[in-house]
């Protein structure tokens, strides 16, 4: 690992590279930086793989460093050193990306070495027989592909012993995001490595979702972990405002993996229903025969009034399958695949509007509700008042935009929602009268606020970010540059020089 350490003080500095040789080897000084500035041009020319930064520097402070790194898709991890023992200080660096922080009078070997064990596992460079690759693991985990044993062991290796007397679960971590700017992985990681204690030995990986292997000294704990874990969950929220659901598995050794893993999927699963905090499989309601039957006999039901156009008892028949999902703990499988023929034929009924609605693209049950619902009622109304197609005001159309793209929700499928019809109807309609698409033109009334707000210096960048509709930093800067040709803090720099 090449490491750049970045810190004001030559003495800190010097401190800093004598508790990394401490450490052991696997660690290269990849060079130093007194600033953000000076930094940057080392992290231009590459081969950086860690950056070791200070928070408060003259000329350009660390928070300024991670955000120019947020900007540039910089491959390099940044770790804040702090001198202040206050969370909340170096909050605004993790978003812009950090993934932990060090407190300077913390500084040791074994802070270090414990550092290293929480950052993501590096990818093997294929010959060498080294760590497996944690993208490979992270599948497996996920059910993506066969657990091989051999290469568990390996990346598990330095983390968590599979030997060991302690007791082996898998961890199963959703996320839903409600506004959070940074990476879901190191914001997990960072809250993770808070709320577990000592003894409780784990590995992280992470692919769309999250894994995790982990260690508990004895079965006994069990109750402490859910009680950590449901903290964790509440402190996620709190600081990053990232709702999470955690599915555990019960307890098994390494050979029971392909176990272990499918139950803590399976209990995560519960996420796609609205369940946030930390779900235990064995505390799952599982359906029986008979639920799938009265599931099937309800779908049935849907299907009939569908094709005969009983619209009075449609709505019914709608209610009676959500209370019989909502009874037990059906997977998300099951239920897309439950819903998926409703929704085709109702929206069978409405031909010249090309279907828009990606059932793989659907996060939560919510979503499959309101669709069904909407074709529901729409096809009600379609049946009393036939071939009442009004094309939607383009104008209000972009009123609303207007008014509302600091809304994250704001899209295509939403505007479309709003007015009543098809997203791909509206979005030929709005290219034939525009000339632009729709998600073009939010995109640019977002950048176009955002460049003025940009100007304000009692403004943040993320922050502007954020107001704008944009919750991911790195995306809004594409975005930005996309536009205007310069990333913000060009943008600002040359703006404030042609002011001087």
């Amino acid at each position: 690992m090449r490491i750049l350490i970045v810190e004001d003080e030559p003495l800190v500095r010097l401190g800093i590279k004598s508790v990394l040789a401490q450490c052991g080897g696997g660690f290269e000084i990849a060079g130093e930086a007194a600033n953000g500035k000076a930094a940057m041009e080392i992290l231009a020319a590459g081969q950086v793989d860690l950056v070791l930064c200070d928070v408060k520097m003259p000329v350009m402070d660390g928070i300024e460093l991670a955000r120019w790194m947020a900007e540039s898709d910089s491959p390099a991890k940044i770790v804040m050193l702090s001198g202040h023992d206050d969370y909340d200080y170096v909050r605004e660096a993790f978003r812009y990306g950090a993934i932990d922080y060090v407190l300077k009078h913390e500084i040791t070997e074994k802070t270090f070495t414990e550092l290293f064990k929480r950052l993501p596992a590096p990818e093997a460079s294929g010959a060498d027989g080294g760590r497996a690759s944690s993208g490979r693991v992270a599948l497996m985990l996920e059910g993506k592909a066969p657990i091989d044993q051999d290469e568990l062991r390996k990346a598990l290796h330095g983390h968590v012993d599979p030997s060991a007397d302690g007791v082996l679960y898998a961890l199963a971590i959703g996320f839903f995001e409600c506004g959070h700017t940074g990476g879901y992985e190191a914001a997990f990681t960072n809250m993770f490595s808070e709320y577990m204690k000592k003894g409780y030995a784990y590995a992280l990986f992470f692919d769309g979702g999250g894994m995790c292997v982990l260690s508990l000294p004895s079965a006994t704990v069990e109750n402490e972990l859910i009680e950590r874990l449901s903290m964790l969950i509440g402190a996620l929220k709190k600081y990053y405002n990232i709702e999470a659901v955690i599915g555990m598995s019960g307890r098994g050794r390494l050979s029971d993996m392909e176990r272990l893993c499918m139950e803590a999927r399976e209990a995560r699963g519960t996420g796609f229903f609205g369940v946030r905090g930390a779900v235990f499989h064995s505390c799952l309601r599982r359906p029986d025969k008979r639920d799938f039957a009265a599931v099937k006999e309800a779908r049935g039901a849907v299907m009939q009034c569908a094709i005969k156009g009983d619209y009075a008892n449609l709505g019914k028949s709608l209610g009676k399958l959500r209370d019989l999902f909502t009874q037990r703990d059906y997977t998300e499988a099951y239920c897309k695949k439950t819903y998926s023929p409703i929704i085709d034929i109702l929206g069978m009924e409405f031909p010249d509007e090309p279907g828009d609605f990606d059932m793989d693209a659907v996060r939560s049950y919510d979503d499959l509700l309101q669709k069904a619902n909407a074709l529901a009622a729409k096809a009600a109304d379609a049946g009393l008042t036939i071939n009442r197609h009004v094309p939607p005001p383009i104008k209000e159309c972009i009123d609303y935009i207007n008014c509302n793209f600091s809304d994250e929700s704001l899209s295509l499928k939403t505007l479309a929602g709003s007015f009543g019809y098809s997203g791909a109807y509206l979005s030929r309609l709005f290219k034939k009268e525009t000339g632009r698409n729709v998600v073009d033109y939010i995109n640019e009334v977002r950048i176009e606020n955002a460049k003025r707000m940009l100007l304000d210096p009692a403004l943040k960048a993320y922050r502007v970010s954020e107001t704008v509709g944009y919750n991911n930093y790195s995306y809004f800067c594409r975005v930005f540059k996309k536009i205007t040709g310069l990333p913000p803090s060009e943008y600002i720099a040359r703006k404030q020089g042609e002011a001087d």
